[in-house]
């Protein structure tokens, strides 16, 4: 896209030398900052592209800017993405309950569940014939 020549250092004078109008206070100050933003040279790359499509105004001008900016920051994020390793190193640190390290065995006596086991049968059957299911009796 490199016509041969060479880009001015000056972007006033280039806004001013194709018709873009004179540059003002407020207008000198935006490309002042454009320029420490990008550089110079793409300022003036914006200014020519606008001149091509024959849009001379500044808006456009920053618009193209602000899409050069937006490329470049899209750029570096996916370099730095593809360029970073992403090492998760997650060390677990749960506390260990007593009755692990315990070297005493805790003995129980042996219940009679017999009854208990009867009567939930029972109240499982109740609740399967509420909801209509067949029971195996």
């Amino acid at each position: 896209h490199d016509d041969g020549a060479q880009d001015p250092k000056d972007p006033i004078a280039f806004f001013e030398e194709n018709g873009f109008g004179t540059v003002g206070t407020y207008i000198k100050e935006k490309i002042s900052k454009w320029c420490r933003i990008l550089s110079e040279q793409q300022v003036v790359h914006a200014m020519k592209r606008a001149v091509e499509y024959g849009v001379k105004n500044w808006a456009y001008v920053e618009a193209i800017l602000r899409n050069l900016v937006h490329q470049k920051h899209k750029q570096d994020v996916c370099f730095k993405e593809k360029h970073t390793k992403k090492v998760r190193n997650i060390i677990r640190k749960e506390p260990v309950p007593d009755w692990l390290n315990s070297n005493q065995k805790i003995w129980h006596e042996p219940v009679e569940l017999e009854e208990d086991i009867e009567k939930m049968k029972r109240e499982l059957e109740q609740r399967l014939q509420k909801y209509g299911y067949p029971t195996c009796t």
